[in-house]
Order: C-alpha cells, then sequence, then structure tokens
C-alpha cells in the first residue's frame, strides 16, 4: 500500500512538472531532464510512470480534461438562462487558464500537438449545446447563427488565453474580469434581452 501511495505522488509530481515545463516552453522545447529536476525524481523514475514525452503530454491533457469536466459540471448544471450558463462557462475557463498549470499546458499542447485530445474538444460541445438552447429558448436573435455565435466563444477563450499567457497591457490585468466586460458587449448585439 505504501509503494502504491507512493508511486502514485511520484506521477502526480510528473504530471505537473510535466505541465509546468509545456506551460513554459512549449512540448517540442520541453525536456525530459528538466522534468525530472522538477519533480525531484530520477530519469528512471519517469520512464517507469511514462514511456515517452508524448505519453507524458497525454497524461497532463487528461488530468487537464478532468479538471475541465468538472469545473464544466459545476458551473452549467445550476438553473439559469443558457447564455447566462454560456458566459459563466467561459469565464470559468478563462479562471482556470489564469490559475491551474495543467490546464493551460494542456491549451499549450492543443497548438503544440494538434493530433490529441486538444483543449477545444473538452468544452466546446457543452458550448454548442447551450448555444442550441439559448436559440431554442429564444434568447438569441433570430438573426444569430449558432455555429457562428460557437466560433465566436471559441475565439474568446483563445484571446484570453493568449492575454493570460502574455499580458494586453503594461498594468496587470484579470483576464476571466475583462472576459465578463466582453460578454456584456457581445450580449447587446445578440441577446434578445440584456
Amino acid at each position: 500500500m505504501v509503494i502504491q501511495e507512493r508511486s502514485a505522488r511520484t506521477r502526480r509530481r510528473l504530471v505537473l512538472a510535466a505541465a509546468a515545463e509545456i506551460d513554459e516552453n512549449g512540448y517540442d522545447r520541453a525536456t525530459l531532464a528538466r522534468i525530472c529536476s522538477r519533480a525531484h525524481v530520477s530519469m528512471g523514475a519517469l520512464t517507469f510512470h511514462f514511456t515517452s514525452k508524448r505519453e507524458l503530454a497525454d497524461a497532463v491533457r487528461a488530468d487537464a480534461r478532468a479538471i475541465v469536466d468538472d469545473r464544466t459540471r459545476q458551473l452549467v448544471s445550476a438553473p439559469a438562462p443558457a447564455l447566462t450558463s454560456l458566459v459563466r462557462l467561459t469565464v470559468g475557463l478563462v479562471q482556470l487558464l489564469e490559475t491551474d498549470g495543467v490546464v493551460r499546458s494542456a491549451a499549450r499542447l492543443a497548438r503544440d500537438c494538434p493530433d490529441g485530445d486538444g483543449w477545444v474538444d473538452t468544452w466546446l460541445p457543452v458550448v454548442r449545446r447551450l448555444v442550441v438552447e439559448a436559440q431554442c429558448r429564444r434568447e438569441l436573435r433570430p438573426e444569430v447563427d449558432p455555429q457562428v455565435m460557437a466560433a465566436l466563444v471559441v475565439h474568446l477563450v483563445a484571446g484570453a488565453e493568449a492575454a493570460v499567457r502574455t499580458g494586453v497591457d503594461e498594468a496587470p490585468v484579470e483576464v476571466a474580469a475583462q472576459m465578463k466586460r466582453l460578454w456584456a458587449v457581445v450580449l447587446r448585439g445578440v441577446a434578445t434581452r440584456v
């Protein structure tokens, strides 16, 4: 039992170290040696748990998916208009990008290694469902195309990710708060009621 617990802790340290390394340097420039150093484990311990950098990146993606899925359930389970849930979801995603290195790393992996499960694939089905629900409930103006609305959400979140990574002004900006302000503008153009 003790050995299994220690093994699980080592694996977790490796995933967190890989997430930090990929978040900072990208997949191609991330090295297994730096990941081992960050996790305070030997290369042998790393190769015991993961046979390749790709497998380690997949573990980061899986952890991020679990985090995002959990947050998504929390944010959209409360009874609310579909557009309200959509705003809550996008702000919550941006908060995760601001605060969770595993999620930020998965977003970066989606660009660096697009052939795996993507970060957008984790939450886009929920966005599409909420947009269709908003349309059915007549929360959206009739001329609003649900596919365009879903694409808008993808672009808003991608822009927020860029803002989290680079900063948009000289002064620090809380990107999630900025996302709320952006939604206030967007809703004036697409919603039947604001």
